[in-house]
């Protein structure tokens, strides 16, 4: 954790100026061009994820930080230190309780993700860093909502599923990572609080799955640990009367859902990972009742 704390007081000394903590979308998008761009400005930029308006959230913050990410001319010493400053704002209370700040991060850190998984930069001890941030997001997420009209989108599974599946593309994953991955995953195909998922998220969850498994990012064993996981059990109250109950129905809908999502993308592929992906997913569709 040595290179991590520098990197989080350079955002710390950046984030005590009044812009940072204030997102002024004028002033921002005066600085069009990704080469121009500082990380003082990708600093002011973040406060912007955070606002409740979808134009400047969505179509100027998020937006920007995508040209900018892929165009390919963001240094390694700015990447880290949005990757320790975003990794800190996750692990605070998020200013305002409006809930779309962390959503937002981790979109973002989705792009931190690709630029890696692209041209590498991160070391072993900063790639577990954010693969840790993925796990311990994406099996916290409460908030279920997704999109609300004149609000935008928060869609907090999504989205850390979004995160998981870049660091699942990544050829540096360990086995150990990968499983790691999976074990967030499977909290929330069918959450415990009864949610009923109704914008995509069982096929956000499926992806990062399913190019673990065709990559070989980790192995039979744990797939199977995985799915037996998600295969209903008598003894869980949730599975004794899933026709009976908000929740059993919830569950049911979600699993199928995401067991049907990996099932299509397998369909097309003649792989030998791909072939045995599907008869885990075709399985468990078996397996619901």
């Amino acid at each position: 954790m040595r290179w991590f704390i520098p990197r989080l007081l350079t955002a710390l000394v950046a984030v005590t100026s009044p812009a940072v903590w204030a997102c002024d979308a004028e002033a921002l998008a005066a600085v069009p061009e990704p080469q121009r761009v500082t990380t003082m400005h990708l600093l002011a930029l973040r406060a912007c994820l955070a606002s409740p308006d979808p134009a400047v959230r969505d179509d100027f913050a998020y937006a920007r930080f995508v040209a900018v990410m892929r165009s390919g001319e963001v240094s390694p010493d700015t990447l880290e230190t949005l990757l320790a400053d975003f990794v800190f704002r996750l692990s605070v209370p998020e200013r305002g309780g409006d809930g779309f700040e962390a959503p937002f991060l981790v979109l973002v850190l989705a792009e931190i993700a690709r630029v890696d998984r692209v041209s590498p930069y991160l070391d072993d001890k900063r790639r577990k860093l954010l693969v840790d941030a993925a796990w311990r997001y994406l099996r916290g997420v409460t908030d279920y909502r997704g999109f609300k009209d004149g609000e935008g989108w928060r869609h907090g599974v999504a989205h850390g599923a979004d995160l998981a599946m870049q660091l699942a593309l990544n050829p540096e994953l360990s086995a150990e990572q990968g499983a790691q991955l999976l074990a967030a995953i499977a909290t929330q195909v069918a959450p415990a609080s009864g949610h009923n998922y109704v914008f995509n998220e069982p096929g956000r969850l499926a992806r990062p799955v399913f190019f673990l498994a065709m990559n070989e990012r980790v192995s039979a064993e744990t797939l199977d640990t995985f799915f037996s996981a998600l295969t209903p059990d008598a003894g869980q109250p949730l599975w004794q009367s899933p026709y009976g109950s908000e929740a059993g129905l919830a569950a049911l809908h979600n699993t199928r859902a995401f067991a049907q999502a990996l099932y299509v993308y397998t369909a097309t592929s003649p792989s030998e990972q791909a072939a045995a992906l599907k008869a885990r997913a075709e399985a468990l569709i078996r397996a619901l009742p």
